[in-house]
């Protein structure tokens, strides 16, 4: 700590690297802290309510670029690459990898930490995402937001 610098700016400081968004990931979708009641009983968040999460949150930037509604047509390559623990900051990023005539697809990234821990990779999954009409239906993504 520097000789002007007081406890407070460096709690400040430690709360600064808690919000940092991470570089080259794509667009910060979703941030949220976990919680004990979705806990397993290994102690660590559940896996299945993190990937519903992840969903959740990479289908927003699907409905924007598709401009209409759309629905999960898979997940895969899920890798959960460490435990993510009840009071940690979570952050999830998505980046568009393809996009065809009626779908896109989006690499998913999930960031965990708190003050103690810095932010690390903890999951990673590609989302496809398949625009569909009122009969539910898959539709050509309008020409404007192909690319």
């Amino acid at each position: 700590m520097m000789l002007n610098q007081t406890r407070d700016d460096t709690v400040l400081e430690n709360d600064k690297k808690l919000f940092e968004v991470q570089a080259n990931q794509g667009v910060l979708v979703g941030r949220f802290l976990t919680t004990p009641e979705h806990e397993n009983q290994g102690g660590s968040i559940f896996g299945g309510w993190l990937v519903a999460q992840i969903d959740r949150q990479v289908s927003m930037v699907a409905i924007a670029r598709c401009q209409g509604r759309v629905v999960t047509k898979a997940i895969d390559q899920l890798e959960f690459i460490r435990p993510i623990l009840s009071y940690q900051l979570v952050d999830i990023y998505a980046r568009l990898i393809k996009q065809g005539q009626t779908s896109v697809c989006y690499q998913a990234a999930l960031f965990a930490g708190d003050r103690h821990h810095p932010s690390e990779l903890a999951i990673r999954a590609n989302l496809t995402f398949v625009r569909i009409n009122e009969a539910r239906k898959p539709i050509a993504i309008k020409p404007n937001n192909r690319s």
